[in-house]
Formats: structure tokens, sequence, C-alpha cells
């Protein structure tokens, strides 16, 4: 691995990044494609590591394709390895933009890409970034005989856990952050609104920001009432906080989007307000505290990507996730590992004993529940294989 790709960046990287990129590098080396889950959490240099290995590729020639969720992480990841490496000039593919992939050889997009490359195109690597997000069938029409794959996450699906845990699918795991930083994670119900009212008001109050995260964008009347909504809750809000209150959700424009993040990080503003739109690609250096209202309504891996939101730029931050109403035991349940573990991959292994490990076979594409079996009618469970394993092992 030369040593010169991350002499030219900005950032200077860790050992622990500096092995893993060597890691991929030598399965890029093979004539073997590459499978391989690079699991950190947000915050941790997964971008850069996986940037390098890319820019080892584009270096002897190859072709390199990176898969981002939505827009605003597309351009953020392009204009970060852009700035990284000026020579790899990578280009950005997106829906509402012209730009062809037919001659650049570094192209980072959504899922525009499918669509913008040439159909004799050959992609050497491809990186899947935030992969919980896609569908198999998506990742799978890029990749061609020999593409090696890397899939990078914070919280991998059942489906890709239970490769790693059963069927030896190769791991590389960033358990650093390059700042000291400590998400305090907690569950409260509706005895606690007052404080957690006044809890959010003291962050923004000592010159940090907030972020208040709601289930639904827009409001009915019953959501009015209720207040569970982005679009009823800015009101509310920026009644107590006149002018420094933005609000996101899925529904407005992009630029909207960009807009609305855009004023956090020119310190604008000092609440944002948002659905899961937040949930991936935006950095905040000054969030120091994040609420989610109606957790529930979320999967654990939506839930720990909001909550690394937080604390971005190192420090003490706070997680809440705040139930204005009683839940199920078994929601309850599955809210306490959140609580329990603050590592993604820890989440990830979690939330697969919980919902099923999917299909793992070759052409499946089911990414969670039980799979089928050799017995018709009979589907495995995770308990299952997990008692063969055991058992052949001793």
């Amino acid at each position: 691995m030369p040593a010169k790709l991350f002499s030219e960046a900005a950032l200077t990287p860790t050992p622990e990044q500096q092995a893993v990129v060597e890691d991929i590098c030598r399965d890029l080396r093979s004539n073997t494609p590459m499978n391989r889950l690079l699991s950190a959490d947000v915050g941790f240099g997964k971008t850069y590591v996986a940037a390098a290995a890319a820019a080892a590729v584009f270096r002897s020639g190859g072709t390199v394709a990176w898969l981002c969720p939505n827009q605003p992480l597309a351009v953020q990841t392009q204009q970060a390895i852009a700035g990284w490496w000026p020579d790899l000039e990578p280009a950005l593919i997106l829906g509402n933009q012209a730009q062809t992939a037919s001659v650049a050889r570094f192209m980072v997009g959504t899922t525009a890409l499918m669509h913008r490359l040439p159909p004799n195109k050959q992609i050497n690597f491809l990186v899947c970034d935030e992969s919980q997000k896609f569908g198999l069938a998506q990742i799978r029409s890029l990749i061609g005989e020999h593409t090696h794959f890397l899939n990078c996450t914070a919280t991998c699906i059942p489906r890709t856990a239970a490769l790693v845990a059963f069927a030896g699918m190769a791991v590389s795991c960033l358990t650093r952050p390059h700042v000291d930083k400590t998400i305090k994670t907690r569950l409260l119900t509706k005895a606690h609104r007052i404080p957690l009212f006044e809890s959010l008001k003291r962050t923004i109050q000592t010159g940090h920001q907030a972020l208040v995260v709601y289930p639904l964008a827009e409001s009915s009347t019953e959501w009015v009432k209720d207040r569970k909504s982005a679009e009823g809750a800015f009101t509310l809000w920026d009644a107590v906080f006149p002018g420094r209150v933005r609000y996101i959700h899925g529904r407005l424009s992009d630029q909207d989007k960009l807009n609305a993040v855009q004023a956090m990080r020119d310190n604008d503003a000092d609440l944002l307000i948002s659905t899961t739109a937040i949930e991936t690609g935006i950095d905040l250096p000054r969030l120091r505290h994040v609420v989610i209202v109606h957790p529930e309504r979320l999967g654990l891996n939506t839930l720990h990507q909001i909550r690394g939101r937080v604390a971005r730029a190192g420090g003490f931050g706070r997680c809440d996730l705040y139930l204005p109403k009683d839940i199920e035991p078994d929601s309850l349940k599955r809210l306490e590992i959140l609580v329990r573990y603050t590592d993604g991959f820890e989440v990830a292994r979690e939330n697969m004993r919980l919902q099923g490990i999917g299909d793992m076979g070759s052409s499946g594409l089911a990414q969670s529940g039980q799979t089928e079996s050799f017995i018709p009618g009979h589907k495995i469970k995770f308990k299952e294989i997990h008692w063969v394993l055991n058992r052949w092992s001793t």
C-alpha cells in the first residue's frame, strides 16, 4: 500500500484506519472479487478509508463507482474526495443533472448511477455507502463478474450480519473515532416532557445545537393536536427561538434541505426539526442533543444513524428517545438495545437476533426475517443456526 495515498490528504489516518486500508487493498490485488463489509460508526472515518482504497484502484487504471442513498450525502462525499485527492476528479452523478458517466473513471452518485452507466462499462470497485438503504437487486445491478464490492455502513442489515457471523464474509471494523466523545442514550416517557423541554433549551442557550426528529413530515388535525409532525413542531419551536429554527423532511426539494442544513452549519440556526431525512449524510459539528419522538416507529438501524449525528466534533452528546405514549413490551425491549449498546456492529447483531437473518442464498433478496430451509414449509431461525454451529465446533 503506497504511503503517498495518505500523505496527500488533509487528514492523518489512525493506525487502525491504515490497517483497514491495507486489508482492503490486499483483497483488491486478488483475482477473486472482494465482498467485504466496512463497519464503522458515524464520524469514525469510513469514508476516508474507502476513498483511500478507491484512489489506489483509480491510480492503477481501474474504474470506481460510489453509490450514496441521497443527494446531500453524494455531494458531501464527492466534495470530500476531491478535496483529499484532487487528481481523482470524481464525477457527480445525480438524477437532476445531465452529466454522463460514460467517460469518467471515478463516479460518486445516487441511484442515478444505475441508469447513467453505459451497459458495457465495467466497474472494478464498487463502494456502497449506507448500504442498508438499498435493496439487494439495486446493488447487484452495478456488480459485474469481476467487480470488487465494499459494503459500508454503521448498522448493517440482518442478512449481512448473518453472512459475517455464519458464512465467513470478510469484515473490517473501525472502533475508534478521531476525537474523544461520549453519547448518552436515554428512554424518556410523557412524565419527562417538561424536563426534556428544559434540557433542549439549555443545550441551545449554552451555545450548542439540537435536533428533534418527528415521525411525520406534515400535520393532520390529529397530529397538530399531538404535536408529532415536523411541520407542526416547527411553528411551536420557532415561537421559542424566533428565526433560529429550521426544518427539513423528505417532501422538500433537495435545495430546501441543503439550505436548512447550511443554515445550521453557518450558525444561522440552533435547532433543526426533521423527519428521518436527517438520518444519513448530515454533518453538524455543533450538534450536541438529539430527541427522537416516537422512536418505536423507527428501526434500530435508523435510530442508531440519527444518534450518530451527535458530538461529531467530540465531547459529550445526548440522545433522548421520547415515548409520549405507552408501547408494547417487545418494542420496549428493542429500544433498550440502543440504550445498552453504542457500537453499531453490536446493534446490528442484536437486530439480527430480533428480525431474523433473511435469505443467505446467493440469489436471495430477503434482507431480514426467517430464511427458507430445505424442508418444505419450514423456515430456519437464528437460534437454530447458532445451535448447529455451536454443536459442530465442540
